[in-house]
C-alpha cells in the first residue's frame, strides 16, 4: 500500500469542503453516494480505509449494514452529529463496524490523524497477509481448524511479538515498526493480553 487512498461514503455535494482539504492533505479521496456504489469501489480497488457520516437518517444507517462484511476489508471511520451521538443503534453500529469515530463540527487535524491511524492498521493486515501467503499453509487437523476470525487475531498477535522483539520491547519504536499509534498498539496488547513489562 503506498499511496493513502479514502472511500468517502456521502450524500452528492455534502462533503466537497472536507474532501478537498483531505486531499489537499495527501489522500486520494474516492467518493460513492451509494452503498451499492461504495461496495463496486472496494471490490475493484486497493480502498482500505472508509470515512462516512451517521445521522438520524435510518437510510444511511441501513445502507452501512449493507456493506458489511466489507468491514473486514475497510477500517471505517464515521462522523457523527448531536442526534446520532444518542441513538443506541448508532452506537452498536459504531462499537461493533467502526475503527473510530468523531462528532461534528469535526476537528480536521484530529480526523487527520484518525484516517492515519485507520491506514496503518490497514496496512499491517495487507503486510502480515502477504506474509502469511508466502508461507505453505498447515494443514490442520478438523480438531485444530481455526475460524478466519482466529486465524488473524494469530497472525496480529505474532506480528506485535516480532515487532516487540525487534525493538526490544520500547512500545514507541514498536508502534512505529507496526505503523500504527502507541495508543492503538496498547489496545492491541491488551486486547491480545501481551505483557510488555
Amino acid at each position: 500500500m503506498s499511496e493513502r487512498e479514502l472511500l468517502y461514503l456521502c450524500t452528492p455535494g455534502s462533503g466537497d469542503l472536507l474532501t478537498s482539504r483531505i486531499r489537499d492533505a495527501g489522500w486520494v479521496v474516492t467518493e460513492a453516494h451509494a452503498a451499492s456504489q461504495a461496495r463496486e469501489i472496494i471490490d475493484r480497488g486497493n480502498i482500505h480505509v472508509g470515512l462516512t457520516l451517521l445521522d438520524e437518517s435510518s437510510r444511511a444507517q441501513n445502507e452501512l449494514l449493507d456493506l458489511w462484511p466489507l468491514g473486514e476489508r475497510v477500517q471505517w471511520v464515521a462522523m457523527l452529529d448531536n442526534g446520532a451521538l444518542q441513538s443506541s443503534r448508532v452506537s452498536r453500529l459504531i462499537a461493533k463496524y467502526f475503527y473510530d469515530y468523531h462528532t461534528l463540527p469535526a476537528d480536521l487535524d484530529r480526523l487527520l490523524f484518525s484516517l492515519g491511524h485507520a491506514w496503518g492498521m490497514a496496512s499491517m493486515a495487507c503486510a502480515i497477509q502477504s506474509t502469511e501467503n508466502l508461507r505453505s499453509p498447515p494443514v490442520l487437523s478438523k480438531a485444530r481448524q481455526q475460524t478466519l476470525d482466529q486465524a488473524r487475531g494469530h497472525a496480529e498477535k505474532s506480528a506485535i511479538l516480532a515487532s516487540l522483539k525487534r525493538a526490544r520491547r520500547n512500545i514507541s519504536r514498536a508502534a512505529r515498526d507496526l505503523g500504527v499509534s502507541r495508543v492503538t498498539l496498547y489496545r492491541l496488547l491488551e486486547k491480545h493480553a501481551i505483557t510488555v513489562f
